[in-house]
């Protein structure tokens, strides 16, 4: 990438909460280092892990705070503060991201401008080939089901928005805890238009771009 594509490609903050991942956060970082062409910032945060998680973060070349209220949402409020980015993903510390997801996740946005969000499905690793590849069919026939009745279900580790429409809506709301905080975002951002159709990733997953 030259210079010039630098400085007009959209940059990508991804924020990784983490709490006691000291078996799998490794993998995480390196597979969000090595991503392909989009530039993309990272804060990793800490919340109050009484693992080796903390020295782990800080043997990368990434941004590493420490929340210290504990809990999933002031953890990715805390990052999302720390991260620069035109758009903010939230990373889950124990899922593996190929080189080209960003690519893809920036690619989407970039075919519907107006879209203010971007999520998608995911495949497991930690099974038989088998189990993975049914896991990623029932999980994406979830989601066009989810989407056709009105509902998107916006799981936190394939889940990317616009800075702009984040900050709009007030981030994660700390005192909602009805249903999963990454639903109950994409809910309230809903209002302004997600787009559905493209990226894969998850928990314990590859994140792929779907066509």
């Amino acid at each position: 990438m030259t210079d010039q594509e630098k400085k007009t490609t959209k940059t990508l903050g991804l924020v990784v909460p983490a709490y006691n991942e000291e078996a799998r956060i490794a993998k995480t970082l390196e597979g969000l280092l090595a991503q392909e062409e989009i530039v993309c910032n990272i804060v990793v945060v800490d919340n109050n892990s009484s693992d080796k998680t903390l020295e782990i973060a800080k043997t990368f070349p990434v941004k590493v705070v420490t929340e210290s209220k504990q809990g999933y949402i002031y953890a990715v409020n805390r990052g999302v503060e720390e991260v620069e980015g035109d758009y903010i993903a939230i990373c889950d510390a124990d899922t593996l991201y190929p080189k080209e997801w960003s690519k893809n996740v920036v690619a989407c946005f970039q075919r519907k401008p107006d879209a203010v969000a971007v999520y998608g499905t995911c495949s497991t690793y930690d099974a038989s080939p088998l189990q993975n590849a049914l896991n990623k069919w029932f999980y994406t026939g979830f989601l066009r089901l989810s989407k056709t009745l009105g509902l998107h279900n916006t799981s936190g580790f394939n889940f990317i928005m616009k800075r702009e429409a984040f900050l709009k809506v007030g981030g994660y709301n700390p005192a909602y805890k009805k249903m999963s905080p990454d639903i109950e975002l994409g809910k309230r951002i809903a209002g302004q238009d997600i787009d559905r159709r493209h990226t894969n990733a998850g928990k314990k997953s590859r994140a792929e771009a779907i066509h």
